[in-house]
């Protein structure tokens, strides 16, 4: 992958570049992971460093600065940016109990590099030819599947065992949130609708599609290529039922 970056001023550069080159080899040490152990063939052809203002409002309007297609990748690797947009997933909660509250905050005050570094992964996971139909901007059947698949293999890549259980556990509580305030909607609804609603509900759905593949995984004996096999038993038996019906999820 080739990197190109689009900013605004210098230090903005010199910061993007030297993020870009000192993750370089972590990211090319991933894609050989995926390479070997989920049918990622090609990647993306570039990866365009920005800050999440310029990808959200002025390449695209997906309100996440973080996105591929088969020919580019754009993301920011601003860990202030993504704390922000975490953050407000708490912005339609007033006065929670703080047993509830502080440990949501304390997931995301603070991102590390590897936290950074799991998000570009999950655009990665999304080139695995054992996803059907990926990046086509048609497609609105298991795209639950898909999302949670790339942020599970990412977070067991790159956050240690403790990280992984204390977002298991936000991402939990904040599912719970949404559903006491709104309601859920059916794990299949997740479509381009989700990212026209605010960021608690967008990533409610990313949450609840990650905390039913980590529930599959568990089920299938913690192995992933089975959860794949049971999905390509879907793929070729024509898709007779919705997906989640298949798996049996609740």
């Amino acid at each position: 992958m080739e990197h190109y970056f689009l900013v605004q001023d210098a230090d903005a550069l010199q910061h993007y570049h030297s993020f870009a080159a000192e993750c370089k080899p972590a990211i090319e040490q991933f894609a050989r992971y995926l390479h070997e152990n989920y049918a990622v063939q090609s990647l993306p052809r570039a990866i365009i460093w920005t800050d999440a203002k310029t990808a959200t409002a002025r390449i695209s309007d997906i309100p996440v600065p973080a996105y591929t297609n088969e020919y580019r990748m754009i993301f920011c690797p601003d860990p202030d940016a993504w704390k922000a947009i975490y953050l407000a997933q708490l912005d339609d909660y007033i006065e929670l109990p703080p047993a509830v509250e502080k440990p949501i905050r304390e997931c995301y005050e603070v991102l590390t590099r590897q936290n950074v570094l799991q998000i570009l992964g999950h655009e990665l996971v999304h080139h695995s030819e054992w996803f059907e139909d990926n990046f086509d901007d048609e497609r609105e059947v298991g795209i639950w599947f898909e999302e949670g698949m790339a942020e599970y293999i990412s977070r067991r890549y790159f956050l240690d065992a403790t990280a992984y259980r204390q977002l298991y556990a936000a991402n939990s509580a904040l599912v719970s949130l949404y559903e006491a305030k709104f309601g859920l909607p059916d794990l299949e609804a997740f479509g381009a609708e989700t990212y026209r609603g605010g960021y608690s509900g967008l990533f409610c759905a990313y949450w609840r599609s990650f905390l039913a593949v980590h529930t599959l995984v568990e089920q299938y004996s913690g192995s992933v290529s089975s959860v794949f096999d049971a999905y390509h038993a879907w793929l070729r038996s024509g898709r007779p039922q919705s997906l989640s019906a298949w798996f049996e999820l609740r």
